[in-house]
């Protein structure tokens, strides 16, 4: 019922007074320019053939412009779309026809109906491709064709309606050659009213917007014309033979149902071997139809749903390949025109259609009385609107390298064609994206080991060495997807650090997290960046790689496992950790840094006095735990502290789908569970051994009896754990940095 009620008032809305009219002045003018764009194409396929033949071919052409623009205009769901045969499969098309009208040993017959036959092949295969693509929902592909390919589309459209509109007042193909004739005074009375006609129109328009302007300019116009001859004593014949009007070349029209017995006349070998031809005419459909919704879009500032009207047009256009007629589809220029004329409802198409069902009827007599000038300035006016819009305004409103696109795609469009315009302006943009693509930093951040810890919590020593060296640790955080632009950028970068003398890294970690592809000259850059480095004497490192990067540089960067200066880790946490255990190692290993206290040392320092250490240590239990074992678990009630005397143990934090994640690891002289302790809370997270580990733990209950007994001892073990806690504190901004980036 709602369906019902809703195309109900669609049906309705036609006939209010602000639709009637901009309906059925849109609907005639359109009409008449689609019976004759129709006629020239069944003209234009079969007139090599054999004369006795065109009108049989124009009768063709037109009863399948009378069927898709009925269907269009019925089911459509952009109200106002007018669809017809198209000029760009309609250009192979007669190409092929051309080719079988030369093939010797053909009777006339045989040919007529061997194109016949290719027609009819060619608009059903047109037709189940567009209802594939609707039914899969490929339609959306189209929205990848950038912004300035569609306005140079457009602005070819306007280019080329306005060299047709010359050409059909004057007679005369906008030729090199022709150009003197044009010029000559008998072409000149003939074309140069029409485009006066067209920029007033044009210029009107663009200043007032109310739906009558149009209508009334057409209807004053045409008034005002057989006025003029009137007053010339021009007669109606006259004004015919010299090309005032559009004439009579239409009046035997006839069209007759192609039979499947007739087509046993067709020479099927030479069907077959046009299947490449017919190829083309599949693409060229396919790849018209998009790029004219999108400018439908663009132009009427609505979305189309485009599966829905490739599902459409695949139904029209397998119905006119039965009636061997040729590709039809949404014509942007003419739906331009009624939208511009007001007419947003189906009455305007359905008017265009039925116009040529009446011309079947009644031979196209109706074109006799239609001056030349009206319908030439008509498609001036809605050609300098696409030429104002994309090469006047956009000049304002678009980047340079953009607006420079569009002109190229014009110049291509007018000297070639439409899609050679459109090939060559997908080159240029994804030249123009390479460019400032690769200007785009693939570096998002970059810090040092002064400002980015890992999550280890070492010996002061170490910590203090860490800070002072940190300048050896250069962390690169990438983004984007990498190719050769970018990849060349971040070695031009590297370099400049490397530059930097006594200040340059020795090691190197490359962050993947943001990355999100790679592609093989990327991967190339790579690995000359790895060469780069090892002759700097500097290891490079890469963490959170997508699988696939992981398997490319195990592959192809770090292929040799015995090679320490190439290294991948799963978090960077891990591979901050690594450089900051190669730097102590440094010093370790040539004698420049003495080791780190422990915690019976540390205890040695706190309490001088034998006696006072001896009544601490009676407090502390002393336990060993093997790598893997587990010295606290998260959640469980826990109070107590552990004193890390030599080992390593890690703290983890339990995750949503049984994963974990490290927050920090602890060496021998740290402590780990004061948290708990103070706040009387529950485990926040699980301690585990990573190596064999010997702790000494200080239970809550031994605390208390130690603060009851000792007080002094209690009061200075509680300094010194505020000592501990105020140094991490000092060094969570760098650990905050780290965990959450």
């Amino acid at each position: 019922m709602t369906g019902f009620t809703s195309a109900r008032s669609e049906f309705l809305k036609a006939f209010r007074p602000s639709q009637l009219m901009p309906g059925l002045t849109a609907g005639l003018v359109n009409g008449i320019i689609i019976l004759m764009v129709t006629i020239s194409f069944g003209a234009l396929i079969f007139a090599n053939i054999d004369p006795r033949f065109v009108s049989l071919g124009i009768g063709l052409a037109l009863f399948n412009a009378l069927l898709v623009g009925l269907i269009a205009a019925f089911f459509s769901l952009f109200p106002g779309a007018v669809a017809l045969g198209q000029d760009s499969p309609v250009a192979i098309l007669a190409l092929i026809a051309s080719a079988i009208a030369s093939a010797s040993g053909l009777s006339p017959q045989t040919k007529f109906y061997t194109v016949v036959a290719i027609l009819a092949i060619s608009t059903a295969l047109v037709g189940l491709t567009f209802l594939l693509l609707g039914m899969f929902k490929l339609g959306s592909l189209v929205r990848y064709v950038p912004y300035p390919v569609i306005g140079g589309f457009l602005a070819g459209t306007g280019l080329l309606l306005v060299k047709g509109s010359i050409g059909l007042m004057s007679g005369l193909d906008l030729t090199g050659a022709n150009l003197p004739a044009l010029f000559s005074n008998g072409a000149l009375l003939r074309w140069l009213p029409g485009l006066l006609f067209g920029v007033i129109m044009f210029v009107t328009m663009r200043r007032f917007s109310h739906f009558l302007i149009l209508p009334g300019m057409l209807v004053g116009g045409v008034a005002l014309f057989f006025l003029i001859l009137s007053l010339a004593g021009v007669s109606i014949a006259d004004a015919q033979s010299r090309g005032l009007l559009i004439g009579s070349g239409a009046d035997n029209i006839q069209w007759q149902w192609i039979t499947l017995d007739a087509l046993r006349s067709a020479d099927w070998a030479a069907v077959l071997g046009r299947s490449g031809s017919v190829g083309a005419v599949i693409v060229v459909s396919v790849v018209s139809f998009l790029l004219n919704a999108t400018g439908l879009e663009v132009a009427a500032q609505e979305d189309l749903d485009l599966n829905h009207e490739l599902r459409l047009l695949g139904v029209a256009n397998l119905l006119c390949g039965a009636v061997s007629g040729i590709p039809g589809y949404h014509t942007l220029s003419l739906t331009a025109l009624a939208r511009r004329m007001g007419a947003t409802t189906w009455l305007g198409s359905f008017v265009s259609a039925g116009i040529v069902g009446v011309a079947l009827l009644w031979g196209g007599k109706i074109l006799q009385f239609v001056p030349t000038a009206a319908l030439g300035g008509l498609l001036m006016f809605l050609g300098l609107g696409f030429l104002i819009e994309w090469l006047y305004d956009a000049y304002r409103r678009l980047p340079k390298p953009e607006y420079a696109v569009i002109l190229a795609i014009v110049v291509v469009i007018g000297a070639v064609g439409y899609l050679e315009g459109v090939a060559v302006g997908l080159a240029l943009m994804i030249i123009l994206f390479i460019v400032n693509y690769s200007r785009t930093n693939v570096v998002k951040e970059t810090y040092t080991g002064q400002t980015y810890l890992s999550y280890v919590e070492r010996p002061r020593l170490y910590q203090q060495l860490i800070q002072s060296k940190g300048h050896w640790l250069y962390i690169l955080k990438l983004q984007g997807y990498m190719f050769f632009g970018s990849a060349d950028s971040l070695i031009s970068r590297i370099r400049d650090r490397l530059a930097l003398g006594e200040a340059s890294p020795k090691f190197i970690i490359l962050d993947f997290q943001l990355v999100s592809g790679i592609d093989s000259s990327a991967l190339v850059s790579i690995a000359r960046m790895k060469q780069i480095t090892d002759k700097a004497g500097i290891a490079l490192a890469f963490t959170r790689l997508s699988p696939h990067l992981n398997t490319m540089i195990s592959r192809e960067v770090c292929s040799d496992s015995q090679d320490a200066g190439c290294r991948i880790f799963e978090t960077l946490d891990f591979a901050i950790e690594w450089a900051e255990n190669e730097i102590i190692e440094t010093f370790n290993s040539v004698g420049l840094l003495a080791k780190p206290k422990t915690i019976i040392r540390q205890i040695e320092e706190l309490f001088p006095d034998k006696a006072t250490r001896a009544s601490f240590q009676s407090h502390l239990e002393e336990k060993s735990f093997a790598a893997g074992e587990t010295l606290i678990q998260q959640g469980q009630h826990f109070e107590g502290i552990t004193f890390i005397e030599s080992g390593e143990v890690s703290v983890w934090i339990d995750l949503d789908g049984g994963h974990s994640q490290r927050i920090r690891k602890m060496t021998g002289g740290t402590v780990v569970g004061e948290i708990s302790l103070y706040l009387r809370q529950d485990a926040t997270a699980s301690v585990r051994a990573d190596t064999p580990t010997h702790v000494y733990f200080l239970s809550a209950s031994s605390l208390a009896d130690m603060a009851l007994h000792n007080p002094m001892i209690a009061a200075t073990f509680h300094q010194f754990m505020a000592q501990i806690l105020a140094e991490r504190a000092n060094d969570l901004p760098q650990r905050t940095l780290l965990i959450s980036s």
